[in-house]
């Protein structure tokens, strides 16, 4: 009996002694659709805990459905493999367009829709930097190379600029630096506060970011519209030890989508594009049916063009329909530990 016993406490003290080892490690998880409502987060689960350390604590942000949003089968929230299939074997198709590769793809990622998920979320980055926590950007994008017309980097940072976000101020110390691990599929890059992860997991770019820039952060904000890459990063810090925050932010879901895919009209699309050196977006009336249903160009469409965006330079943000402010929700709450005075970035 008395063997019992002993055997019974020994099994209560084991199992007490991995709660409490596992109480230590703060993981939680949160679904946000406006910028109030990560205002809230951050104050009721991050700065108000007894652990916060500002100066050990990074926020990471996703980059498409959250800072910005993209619209088209060819780009961000949108992208479809079948339209890039399409685009490749246009391009591909004779060696005078094959090495213009870098043209097009410098046209498409210039001129093609973006907009902020939310008009506040540049000041939101602004507070959480005055704050003290580190900002990262962490996407799945990957650093292509354009040819002669540069790196798809310097379009992707001088387009969060042009947007009212800084993300180099975090990290003036540490320099743009390339990835070449034995492990890795291919390499990846970093720059100017914007990690490029594409191949990879979100969690294993994290890692080598964090060893190349010496930064041992206690804890992890990571805001992204991906349940899965929220998840990655989750189980990452759960076996580094770090305390982790994940915010499933889902307002890019209600802003305007190109959900279907038609081939004919992105093969006409492509090859407006190879024609006359002109990305056709969705805001440009150019593609229409005719009587017999079959996708064709209009006659009219330079001159739609030119009117509608008659000083469209090749780095210029376009902005198709700004949403105005947050949302309306029961939940949110209005929160004095940040500055909540409203964007006034002009892209």
């Amino acid at each position: 009996m008395n063997k019992r016993i002993c055997k019974a406490t020994v099994a209560l003290l084991l199992t007490s002694c991995v709660c409490a080892s596992e109480n230590l490690i703060y993981h939680k998880g949160y679904e946000a659709s406006t910028i109030n409502g990560i205002r809230d987060i951050l104050k009721t689960q991050v700065i108000n805990q007894p652990w916060y350390n500002p100066e050990k604590t990074l926020f990471l942000f996703d980059c498409e459905g959250v800072l910005i949003h993209r619209i088209g089968n060819e780009c961000g929230n949108c992208y479809s493999p079948n339209w890039n299939k399409l685009f490749v074997a246009a391009i591909n198709k004779d060696t005078e367009t094959s090495a213009k590769m870098g043209l097009y793809k410098s046209i498409i990622y210039k001129q093609h829709i973006k907009m902020l998920v939310d008009t506040e979320m540049p000041q939101l980055v602004k507070e959480v930097q005055k704050e003290g926590i580190k900002c990262l950007v962490i996407t799945a994008k990957r650093n292509e190379s354009l040819g002669n017309y540069g790196w798809s980097h310097d379009i992707y940072d001088k387009e969060l600029r042009n947007f009212g976000y800084d993300f180099a101020v975090d990290w003036e110390k540490t320099e743009p630096h390339t990835f070449n691990e034995p492990s890795l599929k291919k390499s990846l890059y970093y720059a100017n506060g914007i990690m490029y992860t594409n191949p990879e997991k979100k969690s294993t770019a994290l890692d080598l970011f964090l060893k190349y820039a010496n930064y041992k952060p206690d804890t992890i904000i990571f805001m992204d519209d991906s349940a899965r890459n929220l998840k990655d990063v989750k189980d990452y810090a759960k076996e580094k030890g770090i305390n982790y925050i994940g915010i499933h932010y889902t307002r890019a879901s209600k802003l305007p989508q190109v959900k279907l895919f038609f081939e004919d009209k992105e093969k006409l699309r492509i090859d407006y594009l190879i024609k006359e050196e002109k990305w056709l977006t969705p805001h440009v009336p150019g593609i229409v049916k005719d009587e017999k249903g079959q996708w064709r160009l209009k006659d009219d469409t330079t001159s739609s063009m030119d009117s509608m965006m008659p000083s469209l330079e090749m780095d210029e943000t376009v902005i198709l329909d700004k949403p105005q402010g947050t949302m309306n929700s029961k939940n949110d709450k209005s929160l004095e530990i940040l500055t909540q005075s409203p964007c006034d970035v002009t892209p």
